[in-house]
């Protein structure tokens, strides 16, 4: 046992039960002890006690935990392989529990009573084959579940070059429906279907399932897939939008259309029905195409009919449903960046960068020509200052927080200005308060001993009157802006 885990122990009727507790630190709810790149999927609940969260590690193990304390529900479940994407959890009509769906590494899916942990069933890729066969090499997409339809749709990732297949299995009993680009008996199509990385979306109304891909011998990448009871499994239409690793999205409520990422930074919007895209140069929308088809290229920020390869859309695309950000969309890219778009493909926050377009062109009257520093002084005492808080920096004290005075810079200018016609040493002489209570600037005074005239460089006058030419020191510096001394 590792020396810093401790001791905990419960004796009942069956015997001593021994029970390790880890010394963690506060943000940890559970240790899997091996990674887990799967992201975890809770039961949500109005009593916080019957909470349950799952996760799942790279060694296959499947853990249902308590969200407040840290015990387990049940003990792990053991999967052939690592858990890949969320798992889906909920009740299916006619049942009294959740049933949680997972997909491995091992070409193998699950689902699993999320009450007690026991397994439901395991799919099968092959029914002429004696025991549970692989669906593929992978399964990397997660699962989807209709449960009005009493449908789960599991999509496979082979080796590059390899034909895909999508499984719809009955959500009760594991019993296989159809597959696309294939059959229940493991025999594989001719579709050309790349490697399935994204999740499906289905659409239960429209009995419709569209599911992204890779390009496959110069297949489609998008795919409207027929899930209802007369021709399951057929393709209604397709398209070759650019390899895609990301789920599609449904663009809005009612479904008419979804947007599809690529690979190649591209975002499209399609309608559900046909493919055709809402995105056109002359067109309206969704409701008519015309001109030419254009799609948001991440390399420009901007629709265009034809981009230039961009940071990759490696996720789907989150629809805004409610707020004053109604419609827009949101998505990330790899490069790192989050992005805000309108339904219209335009870009959802304001342009504040200087457009090179409105700026007058070189030779122009009004166009600005480079200063000489001479010039630039010039312009720059010329330059009336009006606004508060731009003062000229040697005529006025500069500005803080609400418009008061920064009286530092004030003191910084009378000292400067002072030590130069003082001609005294830095340690001999005194800052005093202003005469003005409550405010002004500090005044600096010279020493009453005078520098004698035989000691001055020469040219030099010895400091006569205060406040004449020459004087030892320049005028008290009030409230208001400060006098430049003679």
């Amino acid at each position: 046992m590792p020396a810093d885990w401790t001791m905990g122990v419960a004796v009942g009727a069956s015997g001593t039960v021994v029970r390790r507790i880890p010394p963690w630190e506060p943000s940890i709810l559970y240790d899997t002890e091996v990674a887990s790149l799967a992201p975890p999927t809770v039961i949500p609940s109005a009593t916080m006690s019957q909470r349950v969260a799952f996760t799942g590690n790279n060694s296959g193990w499947l853990y249902a935990l308590s969200p407040t304390a840290r015990v387990p529900r049940y003990s792990p479940a053991r999967l052939a392989d690592a858990v890949q994407g969320r798992s889906p959890v909920g009740p299916l009509p006619g049942d009294s529990y959740q049933t949680l769906y997972a997909a491995t590494a091992a070409g193998l899916g699950y689902a699993v009573n999320a009450t007690t942990g026991a397994l439901r069933w395991t799919t099968d890729g092959d029914s002429s084959l004696a025991g549970n066969q692989p669906l593929g090499a992978a399964l990397v997409a997660a699962p989807v579940v209709s449960p009005t339809r009493n449908l789960a749709f599991f999509a496979t990732r082979n080796l590059s070059g390899a034909q895909n297949r999508l499984f719809a299995f009955d959500a009760k009993t594991g019993a296989c429906r159809w597959v696309l680009n294939g059959s229940c008996a493991g025999a594989t199509g001719v579709l050309n279907l790349g490697q399935l990385s994204g999740s499906p979306i289905h659409d239960a109304t429209a009995r419709k399932l569209f599911v992204t891909s890779t390009s496959l011998s110069g297949g489609s990448t998008v795919w409207a897939v027929d899930a209802g009871d007369a021709t399951p499994g057929t393709v209604s239409w397709s398209r070759n939008l650019g390899d895609s690793d990301a789920s599609p999205s449904f663009a809005e409520t009612t479904r008419t259309s979804l947007y599809v990422g690529t690979n190649s930074g591209r975002l499209h919007r399609v309608r559900s029905s046909d493919g055709v895209s809402c995105w056109s140069t002359t067109g309206s929308g969704c409701t008519a195409f015309g001109g030419s088809e254009q799609a948001f290229c991440t390399a420009t920020d901007a629709l265009g009919t034809a981009c230039a390869a961009g940071s990759a859309i490696a996720s789907g695309v989150v629809v805004l449903w409610s707020g004053s950000h109604l419609g827009r969309l949101l998505f990330a890219t790899a490069d790192g960046h989050l992005r805000l778009l309108n339904a219209d493909g335009s870009p959802g926050l304001e342009d504040r960068r200087p457009d090179p377009r409105r700026q007058p062109a070189a030779g122009h009257p009004r166009a600005r020509q480079p200063l000489r520093r001479r010039h630039r002084r010039q312009a720059a005492r010329a330059q009336p200052h009006h606004r508060r808080g731009a003062q000229h920096p040697d005529r006025r004290p500069r500005h803080g927080r609400g418009g008061q005075p920064d009286l530092r810079h004030a003191r910084e200018h009378a000292l400067r200005r002072f030590f130069q016609r003082c001609l005294v040493p830095l340690q001999s002489f005194t800052l005093e308060p202003a005469a003005r209570p409550g405010g002004g600037v500090t005044a600096a005074r010279c020493p009453r001993a005078r520098v004698p005239a035989t000691s001055l460089p020469a040219g030099r006058r010895p400091a006569g009157p205060r406040g004449a030419r020459g004087s030892a020191g320049p005028p008290k510096l009030g409230r208001g802006r400060p006098h430049r001394a003679q």
